[in-house]
């Protein structure tokens, strides 16, 4: 039995991950930021020098329940500057904050909580909205549980009604940084068929749904998107082209872009007032639904405006 392993048919691809960004500074500040960073360094390699939490300290061997743990767990100065960032985040609510809010809630130079900040927009933990930091679309992925009980009975009801109708696999994903994850999914029946892997980040374009996930962002974000991914020239323009049509009709296609012989007809999900970062898409062997694709398409962008209109 062959099993596509993704979303139009292509195994997982992790994208490379991208350094923390910075803002533009000058010298000296660069140099602070730098020092900053080195001091961070040398208090994380050396965890006696820096501030523990609850005065914890440093041991070779501890017992704790009958079991022997081999030096006791101590405070990292990163993790503890990013779950603050993050813990400081989901307690703001809707309306997020700014740089210089988030850097007096959990008092860390402003030069590291930008940099750590924005590496968690990078990866979807966070997203930047007019000057301020909010929850991302990757942060309920820690908390699968912690979820919307009715709009995901909604959820579920479209994908299956779609595997119902047309017995090919459909799913339903998230924006994650450079990346779409696939949350949940619902398998056609057929020995041949596409398998989804959840909860795995999988390369936003030439996916169907990575391509209304692109739709979806400005002009300079997909410059800088296709620029880190190496489309350039003649196929970089012929791909803005597709997306602008993308966003008119309210769906894409992928035919074959990722695997011979595979389709992936997607939508967005699109809430009012809201990014977009979520899709619903049906996947499959294309020579089963060669000529009803466009049919297919209509069935996709329905489900996805029915789940839009219960969130």
């Amino acid at each position: 039995m062959w099993r596509s392993a993704n979303h139009d048919g292509r195994g997982a691809e992790r994208t490379p991950e991208t350094g923390l960004g910075s803002p533009p500074a000058g010298r000296h500040d660069r140099n602070a930021e730098y020092a900053s960073r080195m001091l961070d360094a040398q208090q994380d390699a050396n965890p006696r020098g820096s501030d523990m939490r609850n005065g914890a300290t440093a041991a070779s061997a501890t017992d704790l329940g009958g079991v022997h743990i081999r030096g006791a767990a101590t405070e990292h100065r990163t993790v503890s500057r990013v779950m603050s960032i993050i813990e400081a985040v989901s307690a703001s609510g809707p309306h997020g904050l700014t740089l210089g809010a988030l850097t007096d809630a959990v008092d860390v130079p402003k030069s590291s909580v930008h940099g750590l900040a924005k590496g968690l927009v990078v990866l979807g933990y966070l997203l930047e909205e007019d000057g301020r930091f909010v929850t991302g679309p990757a942060l309920p992925l820690l908390m699968p549980a912690v979820t919307d009980t009715w709009r995901q009975r909604v959820v579920t009801e479209q994908l299956t009604a779609l595997r119902d109708k047309w017995n090919e696999t459909a799913m339903t994903g998230f924006l994650v940084g450079d990346s779409v994850v696939y949350v949940q999914s619902v398998e056609s029946s057929h020995t041949l068929r596409a398998a989804v892997p959840l909860n795995t980040r999988v390369q936003l374009w030439p996916a169907s749904s990575g391509k209304c996930l692109l739709a979806a962002m400005s002009d300079k974000r997909l410059e800088n998107y296709f620029g880190r991914i190496g489309v350039d020239g003649d196929e970089r323009a012929e791909a803005m082209e597709e997306l602008v049509q993308v966003k008119e009709q309210g769906f894409a296609l992928n035919l074959g872009g990722t695997a011979v012989g595979m389709f992936g007809v997607a939508s967005a999900i699109a809430v009012p007032h809201k990014p977009v970062t979520q899709t619903i898409a049906v996947t499959g062997p294309e020579v089963r639904l060669s000529g009803q694709l466009e049919e297919l398409a209509v069935d996709v962008h329905a489900a996805a405006q029915v789940i839009a209109r219960s969130s």
